[in-house]
């Protein structure tokens, strides 16, 4: 998308539409304790759009909710940085300035484009999102597992064969 903002990953449109009946709020309310349009509601709980981080975020203390009750749940394998940043309700910005980086070089660790992490950097990013330095670390893993499959190597070793075919 334009600019490169795009709908929080693991939007769950029934997760917003459950917490607002169960706030007892009008898609209308919601819309202006969020600071939101209210068709962008109905759009959103239809999951016709997904909103933005930040959004999620402000729909989330409308609700009194924590963001990563909109999102869906994570089975399986480490989440990405991308879905623990979702999960905290923060921009690409906000989490690089608050763990006091350049919001490009978030960028690039977050893309899984960075191959290791500093200590410093695992410290401060596992504090702004609220997890253990060990889930960020697999989070980070998760995203540059994700970007070597989008990106494979182009002298790296030959992928094997399918022994079944």
């Amino acid at each position: 998308m334009a600019g490169g903002r795009q709908g929080a990953t693991g939007f769950d449109p029934q997760r917003l539409r459950t917490a607002r009946e169960a706030a007892s709020l009008t898609r209308g309310a919601l819309a202006e304790a969020a600071g939101v349009h209210i068709s962008s509601v109905g759009e959103w709980e239809a999951g016709r759009q997904v909103p933005r981080v930040e959004t999620v975020a402000a729909l989330a203390r409308a609700l009194r909710i924590e963001p990563s009750a909109l999102l869906q749940p994570i089975e399986g394998a480490a989440p990405t940085l991308e879905r623990l940043r979702a999960a905290a309700g923060l921009s690409q910005q906000q989490a690089a300035e608050a763990a006091g980086m350049l919001r490009n070089t978030y960028s690039a660790v977050e893309r899984g484009e960075t191959a290791a992490l500093s200590y410093t950097d695992t410290q401060a990013l596992a504090r702004v999102m609220s997890v253990t330095d060990d889930q960020l670390r697999a989070a980070h893993t998760a995203s540059r597992a994700a970007y070597l499959e989008r990106h494979p190597r182009p002298n790296g070793p030959a992928r094997r064969a399918d022994p079944d075919s």
